[in-house]
């Protein structure tokens, strides 16, 4: 599914704050959801902070994608082990899968 919304935080005294997936791979028990990124920009670190304490069982199942090595790098620490490069991502995928 392309463009994936989730909902971060809803308040009668707060706006609403969404999340929007790249992708989300669904399959019976499982679901990947999938970022691609070039650039973290402050906006995404900080719904990616709100994703893992909102719903910690999709920030586990979160994969990013980035073009490079050297991308991955760039990353924030806690975020390195979740990304792979594009090229990597068929591989990454069907590992996740037979977990």
């Amino acid at each position: 599914m392309l463009q994936f919304p989730i909902t971060l935080k809803a308040g009668l005294n707060s706006p609403k704050i969404d999340y929007v997936a790249d992708f989300l791979i669904a399959i019976p028990n499982k679901q990947i959801v999938i970022e691609s990124k070039g650039k973290l920009t402050p906006e995404a670190r900080l719904k990616l902070n709100l994703l893992d304490a909102v719903h910690p069982k999709l920030f586990a199942n979160l994969l990013i994608v980035t073009k490079s090595q050297r991308d991955i790098q760039k990353l924030p620490k806690w975020l390195q082990g979740k990304a792979c490069t594009l090229t990597r991502l068929p591989k990454v995928i069907s590992t996740f899968l037979e977990q």
